[in-house]
């Protein structure tokens, strides 16, 4: 039983690492397409605003995303540039 319960976690446990790199990497697809599309519209200066659930709170898997969004752009190689030539 121990065993079967061992087996459980540790299943359970896989995939959610799994999904977690899921969701980084469309994090940083999202910000790879805002970058190239800033870039498109010679844009400078981006908000990345927290995101809220659909009752307007704010909450820790919104400011995560933007945060990780943040990020991204800011050490996107492209963003950079533009911040370098201004």
């Amino acid at each position: 039983m121990k065993r079967i319960i061992a087996l459980i976690y540790f299943f359970s446990l896989s995939f959610a690492c799994i999904s977690q790199s899921e969701f980084d990497k469309a994090l940083t697809a999202i910000s790879a397409d805002l970058s190239q599309k800033l870039q498109t519209l010679n844009k400078k200066k981006i908000v990345v605003l927290y995101i809220t659930d659909i009752d307007k709170q704010m909450t820790n898997a919104g400011k995560y995303m933007a945060d990780i969004i943040s990020v991204n752009l800011v050490n996107n190689p492209g963003v950079r540039l533009l911040a370098e030539s201004k």
